[in-house]
């Protein structure tokens, strides 16, 4: 699966988690997106470092060639919430019609 696809799902999950009192993060884990466990902290972390979630920790370990997730109340940020907005099927219809408009301006 494609990250960026990887990363919008896992911000949408975190969306609908904002009305729930617990959060499993199992059904934002590497196993529900069929990725190596590398490549799933290399998203969590680059997610994390870019504002779009916030509640995550990545630990490096003395010993351990790979580093580690921690979760401490993982949330979506404002941020997250802007970047599905301007990635779901009405935010690029949104972005299309502007773009239109300002191709062709008696639109």
């Amino acid at each position: 699966m494609e990250t960026m696809k990887i990363i919008y799902k896992i911000l949408e999950r975190l969306d609908k988690a904002m009305d729930e009192e617990r959060f499993d993060w199992n059904e934002i884990d590497h196993n529900t997106f069929g990725i190596t466990k590398i490549r799933w902290v290399r998203i969590m972390h680059i997610m994390n470092e870019n504002g779009f979630i916030d509640g995550v920790s990545i630990v490096n370990t003395i010993g351990q060639k790979n580093s580690e997730v921690r979760f401490i109340d993982i949330r979506i940020t404002l941020k997250g919430l802007e970047y599905l907005a301007e990635n779901s099927n009405m935010g690029k219809l949104i972005t299309t019609a502007k773009l239109l408009k300002d191709i062709i301006p008696d639109i």
